[in-house]
């Protein structure tokens, strides 16, 4: 998946399926530090731990996620 389609589902739950065949499910979002940016995968209760703390380093369960292996991309409605 390219960068300007990945934008779509960013902070969003959502199925996503991966080039291996996997399916997940979770939010992929962007962390920037300084001038590294870098897409992460997490549960959605642990994304918005996130979003209230604004500190990605107090979720010990994210995952870097390379957004070319995201073969598909879903938003599921909560």
């Amino acid at each position: 998946m390219s960068n300007n389609n990945i934008r779509l589902f960013l902070n969003q739950h959502c199925r996503f399926k991966l080039r291996s065949g996997k399916e997940v499910f979770g939010v992929i979002w962007k962390v920037e530090s300084g001038n590294d940016e870098q897409y992460v995968f997490t549960s959605i209760s642990d994304h918005q731990t996130y979003l209230k703390t604004k500190d990605p380093s107090l979720i010990d369960n994210k995952l870097a996620v390379n957004i070319e292996d995201i073969i598909l991309a879903e938003k599921l409605i909560g």
